[in-house]
């Protein structure tokens, strides 16, 4: 029989489980509620029902683990995202060779027959057939270099020579973006698409308060996503955002 805890005011608390590579993975979730609810979250998805409090919630894929505190302060729907950085898929080894089963030294009954030693000259035969195809591997290429000379001295200056016209594509732009909305794009692309709120406050001569609101923006236009990670964020430029 299973109980279920009976909670007169209850929050729904709800998120994805995400890799390194942004993409739902399979993982063991658990809140430590009273008493402790844990769920295997095939496609990353995860909900609990909850009352007011503060928990903490684990979750744990592969090699990775992450852990968040969360504070239920209102009835109402919670989504929590987490990314677990470093997760590694379980690599699959090759099966081993199979043990010999001892049969090697054993009797039989069946007679087996005597190696026989190769006769002194039996290498004769492959040595030549190796040095007459290495032989005809250098006379084909000697020919061939010798063709591609002459038809490239039968050539006139006017048909060797070709114009090469180099077409340079145009910087890639946002529409509707503000200066520091570009900046921030700018400088997570020179992050390989990924960095901390700190580490762009760093980078930009702007408020942090400024910085944060653009992050929203952003957010909302669908370029870039951030994750909770400890005390900060971390942005991540989206597929449109690059």
């Amino acid at each position: 029989m299973a109980i279920l805890p009976a909670w007169s005011q209850a929050a729904v608390l709800k998120g994805t489980i995400f890799d390194s590579n942004l993409e739902p993975v399979k993982a063991i979730v658990s809140l430590n509620t009273t008493p402790v609810q844990t769920i295997v979250a095939q496609n990353g998805s995860f909900s609990f029902e909850v009352p007011r409090g503060t928990y903490t919630l684990l979750a744990k894929a592969g090699n990775g683990n992450a852990t968040e505190t969360v504070s239920i302060v209102s009835d109402g729907t919670f989504n929590l995202d987490i990314v677990l950085f470093g997760f590694e898929e379980p690599k699959l080894e090759a099966p081993s060779a199979i043990p010999s089963a001892g049969f090697e030294n054993q009797d039989t009954g069946i007679p087996q027959e005597t190696a026989q030693k190769p006769a002194a000259n039996d290498g004769w035969p492959g040595a030549i057939a190796v040095i007459a195809i290495v032989a005809l591997a250098a006379y084909f290429l000697y020919t061939r270099r010798k063709d591609g000379h002459d038809k490239s001295r039968d050539k006139t200056p006017a048909e060797t020579a070709k114009p090469v016209i180099i077409i340079k594509a145009p910087e890639k732009q946002e529409a509707g973006l503000t200066q520091v909305q570009e900046t921030i794009i700018a400088e997570l692309r020179k992050s390989e698409g990924r960095a901390t709120q700190k580490e762009l406050r760093k980078f930009l001569p702007f408020s942090e308060a400024k910085v944060s609101i653009d992050l929203d923006l952003l957010e909302e236009k669908g370029l870039i996503k951030k994750f909770k990670k400890g005390r900060g964020n971390v942005v991540i430029l989206t597929d449109k955002g690059k």
